[in-house]
């Protein structure tokens, strides 16, 4: 792949689909429980990925019936995908010492239930799980706050982790610290999240689609995203279990076709 070459991505998402699989499916079989935490965000990623996959053909509802290109879900769903990587990454990669990543979990899954909290329980049932998870919230509470990594941070910083904001730094800080480059980055992301929110861009690209009657819009954003994504996250799940770093090693032409898509995402 040569510098500033936009590579052909359909085949490679399949096939970075697929090192993915063998890369985890390696650290499993070995017992390693180490990344055991991490499993519902590689799954979660993983399934995102494998979704738009299909997304970027064309979409077939025979019960109305109807063929069409959907040329905005993917966007959405590559953003739901982008930032599963990027929480992964700063839970279990871009941490000092297993104490820092010990916080981030716990913060991130006490975040989580504070969210639950807030939900209305009309039953029984779930109003009993809420006095169950307002004890776990305590617990995790007491957890995080033993943490010397806790310790160390600002009163501010503490009291924002403490209000359930898990995260410290933005997506584009994290997108920044596992490679992407800056510039790539920011208009990747600010595109996503325009579709993510109907945001106007999405409207204008939408609209220009109609007028111009081209169903499909080639080249979009989702289908570049998609291989660059696969790749770091099979990347950052090797750098952390030496079983899957041992798996992709043993395949060359797999282990190009990673660093080919790294060396893409680094590029303007």
């Amino acid at each position: 792949m040569e510098d500033n070459e936009t590579p052909s991505s359909k085949e490679d998402v399949y096939n970075l689909l697929r090192i993915y699989m063998h890369v985890v499916d390696a650290n499993i079989k070995k017992d390693n429980v180490l990344l055991k935490e991490a499993y519902a965000l590689v799954s979660k990623c993983f399934e995102h990925c494998s979704s738009t996959s299909y997304l970027l053909l064309e979409i077939n509802i025979p019960e109305i019936p109807i063929k069409y290109y959907d040329s905005t879900t993917p966007n959405v769903t590559v953003r739901a995908a982008l930032e599963s990587l990027l929480t992964f990454a700063y839970i279990f990669h871009l941490t000092k010492n297993s104490d820092e990543q010990k916080m981030r979990y716990l913060s991130r899954h006490r975040s989580g239930l504070l969210d639950r909290q807030e939900y209305t329980a009309n039953s029984a049932e779930h109003k009993l799980k809420q006095v169950i998870e307002k004890r776990e919230i305590e617990k995790l509470t007491t957890a995080i706050k033993e943490t010397n990594s806790f310790q160390q941070l600002t009163e501010g910083e503490k009291k924002r982790i403490l209000n359930g904001e898990w995260r410290l730094v933005g997506w584009v800080n994290i997108g920044i610290q596992i490679g992407f480059n800056e510039a790539r980055f920011r208009q990747l992301y600010s595109y996503l999240c325009s579709y993510a929110h109907s945001g106007g861009l999405s409207n204008m690209q939408i609209q220009d689609s109609l007028i111009s009657n081209q169903n499909k819009m080639p080249g979009s954003m989702a289908e570049v995203a998609l291989p660059m994504i696969l790749a770091h996250m099979i990347k950052i799940f090797c750098s952390l279990s030496p079983h899957s770093s041992e798996e992709l090693q043993k395949d060359q032409i797999a282990k190009e076709l990673v660093d080919g898509w790294i060396k893409f995402s680094q590029q303007t």
